[in-house]
């Protein structure tokens, strides 16, 4: 069975007046996501994934094992999220997968 979960939002006022200023169009949307695929072995995978901007952290157990640090972005990934278009996702990618074994 899979869980899938994402929310997709704006990335506010000053990352919005920073696109019009530079592409002359609104930012587009950010995305962050979570997938749980759970199997009858007892295998768990969690699969992370999200925009180039903004940072994630992924958490297991309440300890970072995954970080995506925006400030690394090269051009061509700033590049590629403010020219998605107004108001329309920005291109995803994925974080960080870790699969366990549960039980």
């Amino acid at each position: 069975m899979t869980v899938q979960r994402w929310v997709r939002f704006k990335i506010g006022r000053t990352g919005e007046f920073g696109a019009f200023v530079l592409t002359g169009r609104r930012a587009p949307s950010a995305l962050i996501s979570v997938e749980y695929s759970f199997r009858t072995s007892g295998d768990v995978s969690v699969c992370f994934g999200g925009t180039s901007i903004p940072s994630e952290s992924c958490y297991f157990s309440r300890a970072r094992e995954g970080l995506h640090d925006m400030i690394g972005n090269t051009a061509e990934g700033i590049s590629d999220f403010l020219n998605a278009g107004s108001c329309k996702d920005a291109p995803a990618m994925a974080v960080l997968q870790r699969s366990r074994q549960c039980g």
